[in-house]
């Protein structure tokens, strides 16, 4: 079983909700982008109806795997699925031509991974560990400090891995809890 945690760990790291809303903006960029004027609207229309589809086949899928082939199965399925379609992205859809210059924030993202990483760490395994043993404090002990020092490094930070000002946009911020 730690491989199955170690992969749903990875697998949850994508932020759930919050990376198809990612994957909607992306997706819209990019065929503006490259799509003609009158492609949009049909190119946004496709790109929607397939995350419909996977919304409604992704369950159905899963229980058939689980039930003939294990649990294991429906996480080397969706890699599977995964590799297939980065295979054909990078086949067939062509690099956009306008680009923007920006750093990546390693540093923000090195310490929003540990922190997130410690936190689910401690609390899934807290009731096996037990709340008060050192493995689980110190799970969570990691995830205030990275977190802490997370907040304080986005703060400062010319280009911040996540803008914490358009987080605390009350339009924006009140959708984050649930959309994760």
């Amino acid at each position: 079983m730690p491989v199955l945690e170690v992969v749903d760990t990875v697998g949850g790291a994508r932020g759930g909700q919050l990376f198809e809303v990612q994957h909607f903006g992306e997706s819209h960029s990019l065929i503006r982008d490259i799509f003609p004027s009158r492609l949009q609207p049909l190119s946004i229309s496709l790109a929607n109806t397939g995350v419909g589809i996977v919304t409604v086949v992704a369950p159905l899928t899963s229980g058939l795997l689980i039930d003939h082939i294990g649990v294991g199965a429906v996480f080397w399925f969706s890699f599977a699925l995964c590799a297939a379609g980065g295979i054909l992205a990078l086949l067939f859809v062509p690099e956009t031509p306008i680009r923007a210059t920006a750093s990546v924030d390693w540093l923000g993202a090195a310490l929003l991974t540990l922190g997130l990483f410690t936190l689910m760490l401690g609390l899934s395994r807290g009731g096996t560990w037990q709340w008060t043993n050192l493995r689980t404090v110190a799970c969570f002990a990691t995830a205030i400090v990275s977190l802490a020092g997370w907040v304080v490094w986005e703060r400062r930070c010319a280009e911040p891995l996540i803008s914490l000002d358009t987080i605390a946009n009350r339009k924006v911020g009140r959708d984050c809890p649930g959309s994760g």
